[in-house]
């Protein structure tokens, strides 16, 4: 009996084990743990689409052009390696390709939340002969595990078979942090595509997002204008402020405006006692208390120019 005839295809497969899964990705190697909470959230989502689940060959599903099943999976459940795989069939390529030993080993596409620390969905499966997952069993009954003194450095799994990358590491996962999800094929093809198609979504989204931050920062103006207005009206009706500092008084920040207005006293423009007559031939000059001082600091003013404001108050305020 030769090996072709040894050969079986499987109905089920171990498809992610617990504890850690070492990967290696664009030549660099990184770890993911799978565990019970996390089998729990592959088979609910699974359920959640009530529909068979795709095995490709390479990956081609998530490369947006023709993808030709190589079989379906209906149905995932916990044992207590892990995670496995029901197959619902096999397609006669993919039998073909598995019969030969053309095809040997499986690749996941799996769906990471915004912790990144574990798989919450998972995307499809792929017939590849280097898989980023370490470890990875033969799907055919007679292979044996591929032995690592065959290989000086595991990393050569996870090349990109021919395929120049367009898009550098760093640039991906910025990438996949906007999109708040990382998408991840456990496979040395690149997913651009599929990230390119989350980004183009999310650029139309983009002019409401912006329009709808332009009208909150609106509102936010129109609010603050409002709030000191409600200030200036109720330091004018104290006496505390006057018409002719409105401008000023306007043009400072709310907070300072708020300060203001609760630490100036009722009646602070009513003028102090006049000051004595100054010598012949020089101007008088201006007397502000010390809470007027503060006030005139606070906007800017000179004693001077408080004690003409101040004056002028006085003078419509007689009218």
């Amino acid at each position: 009996m030769d090996n072709q005839e040894k050969r079986t295809v499987p109905q089920n497969f171990l498809l992610l084990k617990f504890g850690a899964n070492v990967y290696t990705r664009d030549g660099k190697e990184d770890s993911f743990r799978f565990d019970d909470a996390s089998a729990d959230a592959l088979i609910a989502e699974f359920n959640s689409r009530s529909r068979d689940l795709v095995i490709d060959f390479e990956h081609s599903t998530l490369s947006g052009n023709e993808a030709p099943a190589a079989g379906w999976i209906d149905r995932l459940e916990k044992t207590a390696e892990g995670l496995c795989a029901h197959v619902k069939y096999w397609t006669d390529k993919a039998k073909e390709y598995l019969n030969k030993g053309e095809y040997r080993y499986f690749s996941p596409t799996l769906l990471f939340g915004r912790g990144g620390k574990s798989p919450d969905a998972l995307h499809s499966v792929a017939l590849t002969n280097h898989p980023a997952l370490h470890g990875v069993d033969a799907l055919v009954a007679n292979d044996t595990k591929l032995n690592p003194s065959d290989l000086s450095d595991r990393s050569d799994l996870s090349d990109k078979q021919g395929k120049e990358t367009t898009m550098n590491q760093e640039l991906k996962d910025a990438l996949r942090k906007l999109l708040g999800e990382s998408a991840l094929a456990l496979h040395d093809a690149d997913d651009e595509k599929a990230l390119g198609a989350r980004i183009a979504a999310l650029a139309d989204e983009l002019p409401v997002l912006r329009a709808k931050a332009a009208k909150c920062d609106e509102l936010q103006a129109a609010e603050t204008e409002r709030r000191k207005l409600e200030l200036f009206d109720r330091g004018l009706r104290r006496k505390a402020f006057c018409n002719a500092q409105k401008e000023a008084l306007m043009k400072l920040p709310l907070e300072d405006l708020e300060n203001l207005e609760k630490n100036t006293p009722d009646h602070t423009v009513l003028p102090p006692p006049l000051p004595q007559p100054a010598e012949a031939g020089r101007k008088p000059q201006a007397v502000l208390s010390p809470d007027e001082k503060k006030i005139a600091e606070k906007m800017g003013l000179s004693d001077e120019q408080f004690a003409e404001t101040r004056k002028n108050c006085k003078s419509k305020e007689a009218e």
